[in-house]
């Protein structure tokens, strides 16, 4: 339709209605009309746009030496230098008051001081505080009006241009992560999302007034998720200057109502303007720069730690992440890169530090699913099977209700189990022992626990109980794993980008469930080894622990 008025117009040959009419039609489009973005993002506007952020920017105080935003394809695009950039050399000088800060948030947005006051009952977070004022700045302006808010919410990308971000996958797409870690985190954070914006609805007229649906709530929060830093907070004078950590936003960090524990982590989210644009890369992989607030300035600086060519891409670390977090935080699948230690280094300004994420693969369990994996029939205590099943299920009930999550179903326990999580696979194994024991184990058991009012599934069997129960609870972990690791469901042709980040997950999980398939093996083979001295040394119990706490992956299995 849009074409044929053009056409009309075109006939008519009167330029003012021609351009006017234009303007409309293109406003419809991008969504002045509908429930879409206001504002066109960076890579579609006008280069010239960009130069206008960053010269308002260099208006009110902010540095920056030679550097070009480039449009690498629809949804993506980079920083790059113009000309050769020694190491050290600081590219972006941000005064702290042109960034947006949680504490900046609530003084210039009502709606986000509603959602201080009822913090308590909603979990305000850092993250929705920012997300609030995005929204609040884009419903108060219909056009780019030329200051440094209007032209930094026109470089926000539409919520179309964030797919990539699981939060944002098509029901088509996110089946294909059924099963895996990043699947149920999806899931829990489009339940969090959903439900902050009903209870703040309910509660606040000025939220209501600037978010009319749950869609631009999201659009919001998958910008702060995916472009927010991590900074040492204002309001700790215990928060040493200089301090930046390379890694997503810290979702737990609350800006107010903090409690004692909060004063261990005294970090707040934050935007800024153009440097946010930077793409990720680690410094195992060469990342050109660092960020973080500079010591005497206050400033938010990027600079450079080693030597840069004229037309190279700048980078920064986000952080050593594992592969589900950098695809939930920032729509990309961190390649597997050999942990090491903590990369550290300091001088008189400036601090940077990482840290190692690690993957994980969900366990679910069950007692159906154990015992179907036990040889229990085979003991000599074949009597009163009911009664030790009600036996069992009382002790497996007493923590029902404790784990966090959604869409659980009675009587299932999940453990998130990665490579060297030691206190995790403790848990699975308490429950496995738990659930293949017959009724004098499971009497041992109980009379060992210490404190008769923890007696938890997870918790009540940290150790081996007998060498019957041990190769019985390593057998069904074993199947356990084998099970798992064959149900997962591969995205066939991968026709886009968030299948092929579903397959990378998918490929990672399987090389972790892979490790635990072979540490159970190499368990197995001490027991059957072990069998006539279990009770008597501890040889199996040290191998045990040294097993769990591997932060190798294991790629055969080891003899013992």
């Amino acid at each position: 339709m849009g074409r044929k008025v053009m056409k009309h117009l075109r006939q008519a040959k009167c330029p003012a209605i021609l351009y006017f009419c234009s303007c409309l039609l293109i406003f419809y489009h991008d969504g002045i009309f509908s429930n879409a973005l206001v504002f066109p993002s960076a890579h579609k506007m006008p280069s010239s746009r960009c130069s206008d952020l960053i010269r308002l920017l260099e208006e009110r105080g902010a540095v920056f030496g030679a550097i070009e935003v480039k449009r690498l394809s629809e949804s993506e695009r980079m920083v790059i230098a113009t000309e050769d950039a020694p190491k050290g050399e600081t590219l972006m000088r941000i005064p702290m008051d042109l960034g947006l800060t949680p504490s900046g948030a609530v003084e210039k947005c009502g709606a986000a001081e509603d959602a201080i006051l009822a913090a308590d009952a909603i979990g305000t977070r850092d993250s929705d505080l920012l997300a609030i004022f995005l929204l609040a700045r884009r419903a108060r302006c219909s056009a780019y009006s030329g200051n440094i808010e209007d032209a930094y919410i026109s470089s926000l990308p539409t919520q179309k241009e964030l797919s990539h971000l699981p939060i944002n996958w098509s029901d088509a797409d996110a089946q294909w992560l059924k099963r895996t870690g990043v699947g149920a985190e999806r899931i829990l954070r489009r339940q969090r999302e959903a439900d902050f914006f009903r209870n703040l609805s309910l509660r606040s007229e000025s939220f209501r007034g600037i978010v009319s649906s749950l869609d631009r709530w999201m659009w919001a929060k998958a910008n702060v998720q995916s472009r927010g830093f991590s900074i040492p907070s204002p309001l700790f004078d215990t928060a040493p200057r200089g301090t930046c950590i390379g890694e997503q936003v810290d979702e737990n960090a609350h800006h107010v109502h903090r409690d004692d524990n909060d004063m261990m982590s005294p970090k707040v989210a934050a935007l800024f303007p153009l440097a946010d644009m930077l793409n990720h890369r680690t410094h195992q992989e060469g990342c050109s720069c660092e960020f973080g607030v500079e010591r005497g300035s206050g400033d938010f600086v990027i600079r450079t730690v080693s030597s840069v060519a004229a037309g190279s891409e700048l980078t920064v670390s986000y952080g050593s992440l594992s592969a589900s977090v950098s695809l939930l935080n920032y729509g990309f699948v961190q390649e597997a890169i050999a942990p090491g230690p903590q990369q550290q280094r300091k001088d008189d300004n400036f601090i940077f530090h990482g840290t190692i994420e690690s993957d994980f693969v969900p366990m679910v369990l069950s007692l159906d699913q154990i015992s179907r994996h036990s040889d229990l029939h085979e003991s000599n205590e074949t009597s009163n099977l009911s009664d030790l099943l009600a036996a069992k299920t009382n002790i497996w009930l007493r923590d029902e209700g404790n784990y966090p999550g959604f869409n659980w179903l009675p009587m299932e326990r999940q453990v998130n189990l990665g490579i060297g999580t030691v206190e995790a696979a403790i848990s699975v194994l308490s429950l496995l022992r738990v659930g293949v024991a017959t009724m004098s184990e499971l009497t041992e058991i109980l009379e060992s626990a210490e404190d008769k009012s923890d007696e938890f599934a997870t918790t009540i069997a940290r150790d081996p109980v007998c060498w019957r129960n041990e190769r019985d609870a390593i057998r069904a972990f074993e199947g356990i794993v084998r099970l798992q690791a064959e149900g997962y469901t591969h995205p066939a042709d991968m026709k886009n980008a968030n299948q092929r980040s579903a397959r990378k997950i998918i490929d990672r999980e399987k090389s972790i469930l892979k490790h635990w398939g072979l540490l159970t093996q190499t368990a197995g083979r001490a027991l059957d080894e072990s069998r006539e001295s279990f009770d008597f040394g501890l040889s199996y119990s040290k191998l045990l622990r040294t097993l769990l706490a591997t932060d190798q992956r294991l790629r055969k299995s080891k003899e013992v």
